[in-house]
């Protein structure tokens, strides 16, 4: 079905295109991971600052790539680490973890800035530190449907109980904590430029780690390697290549592997794409802020609060109450197709999925079940008017 207003509309007009085809006609340029990438990788290192920034194929594989050069610099064996993370998130949140071998902890949501409930989580970690203090502890947080979390908390919560701090950021990427943009808040944190994000490159993601962040040229050296098979030759480092070279004299530096890798490669076709989209960040962030406190400020009562001080990955409608013997959120969803608008659930209450519902053993999550229930998104996309809100108002007020 073609909607009127989908979660998502092209970025790219025709002059966009034409500089694409001009890229592609050019014999000279190279359409697999090149200089095009490097500029997107120091274009979103300026824009984030102080982080160093290594695209991936997707925001998945850079969920992976995260993993990977996490588990590979501090040599830890997967099994001896546990994860927390929120009961509602993206799949590929957990799969990246849970594919290496790694323990999840399922954590319930807040229903404020949709980020772990913080009482809960410290909860969790204290539990598994009394447990067994030695266990190799990470924090995991989303940032959902653009929200911001209280990285003091988590900052807090992680300090007290010895516990590594990263975040997947696939959803704000133009999000802001206390003046800092929210890629840099963490050791390291992951995003998206897929498709439908707020920066597209069609595919694509990127690993970002604080520069100066414990162990910070290592990660930055195993993840370069790790991206591309693990090979050593793909090192900006010139010193640490050399060092490795030497240390295996009787290899082939072009085929000399380091570190277990794969192919985490994006193109620079796609950063092409990222290219032309990134110089509108700016031009992207007002127009949210903009449609979003309108539409915050007019939601009706019948729906829960939201923040109006962030810049949103989409326009979520969450009820307040759960009534079953209605179901409007089944009668709300059936309205907006009616009317045109596309409509998603709020990522998913992934703890109570089939593949990872043995993760939570049992529990459960009254704020996850509770979005899961009562909770969907229309997008935000660059193109959406404020008489496009209205619209989108009107049916609210009369579901």
């Amino acid at each position: 079905m073609k909607y009127k207003y989908p979660l998502q509309t092209d970025s790219f007009n025709i002059w966009d295109r034409l500089k694409v085809c001009a890229f592609l006609l050019n014999r000279k340029n190279k359409l697999t991971l090149g200089p095009k990438t490097e500029e997107l990788e120091k274009k979103w290192c300026k824009f984030a600052w102080g982080v160093d920034a290594i695209a991936t194929s997707s925001g998945s594989t850079a969920n992976i790539l995260l993993v990977e050069s996490f588990l590979q610099t501090y040599n830890y064996k997967p099994q001896d680490v546990v994860v927390f993370i929120p009961a509602t998130t993206w799949a590929s949140s957990v799969s990246c973890w849970t594919m290496r071998g790694c323990q999840v902890v399922f954590v319930d949501i807040n229903l404020e800035d949709f980020s772990f409930n913080y009482r809960s989580l410290t909860n969790s970690v204290a539990q598994i530190h009394k447990k067994n203090p030695n266990k190799i502890k990470v924090i995991w947080p989303t940032a959902l449907i653009g929200n911001i979390p209280n990285v003091d908390k988590l900052k807090e919560i992680a300090a007290k109980y010895n516990s590594y701090l990263f975040a997947d950021l696939c959803e704000t990427s133009l999000g802001y904590y206390n003046g800092e943009n929210i890629l840099s808040c963490f050791d390291m944190a992951t995003t998206s430029f897929f498709w439908a994000h707020e920066i597209n490159s069609i595919e694509c993601g990127m690993l970002f780690t604080k520069i100066g962040s414990d162990r910070f040229e290592e990660k930055i050296n195993n993840a370069e390697m790790i991206r591309s098979h693990g090979l050593s030759r793909v090192l900006h480092n010139i010193d640490e290549k050399q060092r490795l070279e030497k240390e295996n004299p009787f290899i082939d530096p072009e085929f000399l592997f380091i570190k277990e890798g794969t192919n985490l490669r994006p193109t620079d076709l796609n950063a092409t794409f990222g290219l032309l989209d990134s110089e509108r960040i700016y031009k992207y962030c007002l127009h949210r802020r903009k449609i979003w406190r309108y539409f915050v400020k007019n939601l009706p009562e019948k729906f829960l609060p939201l923040n109006p001080d962030i810049i949103p990955f989409s326009l979520p409608l969450i009820f307040k109450d759960i009534n079953t013997e209605d179901f409007p959120l089944i009668k709300l969803k059936q309205r907006l197709k009616e009317v045109g608008f596309e409509s998603r659930p709020i990522i998913s209450f992934v703890a109570n999925s089939p593949a990872y519902k043995h993760l939570a053993k049992g529990k459960t999550f009254p704020n996850s079940r509770f979005l899961s229930l009562t909770g969907c998104y229309v997008g935000l996309n660059n193109n959406l008017r404020i008489k496009d809100v209205d619209k989108l108002l009107n049916i609210l007020n009369n579901v």
